[in-house]
């Protein structure tokens, strides 16, 4: 009851216990979007930043000019998330510079189930991603499939890294 809700354009939702604010959303080609929200959490953590990216479905459209324009989208500052449906698996040459300036939830934690996220039943394709700027390390992580539902959720732990 305490949490607040984001609804963003493109059927996204943002669940927070704290204050938020949009500070910028984008449409981008093939029916994707991605949203940059500003946290702060009821225990006072200071200023967080959540980005929420859904990039459309369609296997042969070239994905690097999106991915690129989520990536500026999210910046260089500590404490900032990137989640979302991005439809690109995480070998994709699109996630390159991603590579370089963020860790991978599901990829780089110590504690892993494996990447892939996608299709129910037999996992292929690591297609939904949660980043991490490089101030937080990925120590563990979960994932499992509902039913009705065809993409893994991630539960993604993290701990700052020491300055």
């Amino acid at each position: 009851p305490a949490y607040r809700t984001t609804a963003l354009r493109g059927g996204l939702l943002a669940f927070v216990k704290g204050q938020v604010r949009v500070e910028e959303s984008i449409q981008l080609p093939n029916r994707s979007n991605a949203h940059r929200l500003r946290l702060e959490f009821a225990v006072g953590s200071g200023v967080w930043h959540l980005i929420v990216a859904d990039l459309g479905p369609w296997p042969l459209t070239p994905r690097f000019e999106r991915t690129e324009r989520i990536r500026q989208l999210a910046g260089r500052e500590p404490r900032t998330l990137v989640v979302g449906d991005f439809n690109t698996p995480y070998d994709s040459v699109a996630f390159d510079p991603w590579r370089y300036q963020w860790f991978h939830g599901l990829s780089q934690s110590t504690r892993t189930p494996g990447a892939a996220t996608w299709p129910i039943g037999l996992p292929l394709l690591s297609i939904d991603h949660v980043w991490l700027s490089k101030d937080l390390w990925p120590r563990q992580a979960w994932k499992e499939t509902a039913m009705g539902f065809d993409h893994a959720w991630q539960i993604i732990e993290f701990s700052p890294l020491a300055p």
